[in-house]
């Protein structure tokens, strides 16, 4: 008779090809189960493919306003190539020279003063140079090419031209080495006086600095630098500026000149001056 019991279907082996689809393998022959297969059987059926989606909507074009403005490199080197080139030090100094004879051949064009101060901002120290070789030229200079290196410099220091660093930097050498100058330039003080006082009026020294490079030239206890200095500084600011100016500048800074030059030699000085 016939078994009764379950019917037990046999296990087919299966493998797995190189891409990774699964295999069946039957008697004689083999059922590929793979995508491509079960294609092809179901050839005959009209199966629906997925819809290509659309490409993606590009972002929206910049502004309009920062289209057309410059890139920052772009500005950037833009202003560099606005900046002079800098000179070396012996272009330097003969551009400083023959500024000096321009003006004093037409002192009325400040115009072209600031122009030419203008194209040596690329050159590092500019403003100081000068006021150092202007004031190294006092012993080679005239009374009148003194007042105009003095108005050349009043000039440049209002209009921003020169810093305060500039000129007191620039005149400590003139000023701690003017006793050795006497013999060269007799009226050496005069000048210091003439260049000093505008400074001082100025407010780009003051009585401070002017003690301190003062005391640097005390090289002996005989030296009279101090009290040449200082009162020909002061008899310049009280022809140039008034005795009030002189007043206000000196009349309270007692204790430090008589510190500089000793008790009698201010009395003396500012009993002169100020009366």
């Amino acid at each position: 008779g016939f078994n009764q019991g379950p019917s037990r279907r046999q296990q087919r082996p299966q493998q797995t090809d190189e891409d990774g689809f699964t295999t069946i393998v039957g008697r004689g022959s083999s059922r590929n189960l793979s995508s491509s297969n079960r294609g092809s059987n179901y050839s005959n059926r009209n199966v629906p493919q997925p819809r290509t989606p659309p490409p993606p909507t590009p972002p929206p074009p910049a502004a309009t306003a920062s289209a057309s403005a410059p890139p920052p490199a772009a500005s950037s080197s833009a202003a560099a190539s606005e900046m002079p080139p800098a000179l070396d030090k012996d272009k330097l100094e003969r551009r400083l020279e023959n500024m000096r004879k321009e003006f004093m051949q037409d002192p009325r064009n400040t115009e072209e003063l600031l122009l030419s101060m203008q194209e040596l901002r690329g050159t590092p120290n500019a403003g100081l140079t000068l006021v150092q070789q202007y004031a190294d030229k006092i012993i080679d200079c005239s009374a009148d090419e003194i007042k105009h290196i003095v108005t050349m410099e009043k000039i440049l220091y209002e209009k921003g031209k020169l810093d305060k660093e500039d000129v007191q930097n620039g005149l400590m050498d003139a000023v701690e080495f003017s006793e050795s100058s006497v013999y060269d330039c007799p009226r050496i003080y005069e000048y210091l006086g003439d260049i000093l006082s505008m400074f001082l009026y100025l407010e780009a020294i003051d009585i401070a600095w002017l003690c301190e490079q003062c005391e640097k030239t005390k090289v002996t206890e005989e030296s009279k630098a101090p009290i040449e200095i200082v009162k020909n500084v002061m008899e310049q600011t009280k022809t140039k500026y008034g005795s009030e100016v002189v007043t206000s500048i000196f009349g309270d800074s007692a204790d430090k000149m008589a510190a500089l030059l000793g008790n009698d030699n201010w009395n003396s000085i500012a009993s002169s001056i100020l009366g």
